[in-house]
């Protein structure tokens, strides 16, 4: 499937892949295409390793496709490399920003220009796990990244 998304086999970061630990935080929307550059083709295989959404900290994300990366650095934002909650507010103004509550073992795939966030808000008290697995084209593969290839 991740062949067939990327048109050509798939190469695993090793340095993009791994064990998360989540507690409570202060974080900001971003794309993962603001970190790792443009003009790759990438897909992320993010996996819940503990039921997140209601007490433990999910992801609020905006269900739309973007073609670039958006404006960062403005807007409220406190990294220069994330989206500010303005932009966001305004981007999401068709398709609101939603939550989703996931199950240990669910997985959730989404591309290098998915506009995302950890989940913040009273309540998320218990910490959360999850898997990053991140996947890139062989022909768009970042610099940078240490590949593996099976």
């Amino acid at each position: 499937m991740i062949a067939d998304y990327l048109g050509e086999r798939p190469v695993l970061s090793a340095n993009k892949c791994t064990l998360r630990r989540v507690s409570t935080a202060n974080t900001d929307w971003h794309q993962d295409g603001a970190f790792i550059g443009t003009g790759v083709r990438a897909l992320n295989v993010w996996i819940a390793l503990t039921d997140c959404g209601v007490d433990a900290p999910s992801m609020d994300v905006v269900p739309r496709r973007f073609e670039s990366i958006q404006e960062s650095g403005t807007g409220g934002a406190i990294f220069d490399w994330a989206v500010g909650p303005d932009t966001v507010e305004r981007l999401a103004a068709e398709h609101p920003v939603v939550r989703p509550q996931f199950s240990a073992g669910d997985a959730l795939l989404f591309d290098d220009l998915f506009l995302h966030r950890t989940a913040v808000g009273p309540g998320l008290v218990r910490p959360r796990f999850a898997i990053e697995s991140w996947f890139f084209a062989a022909t768009g593969y970042p610099e940078g990244q240490v590949p593996l290839v099976w």
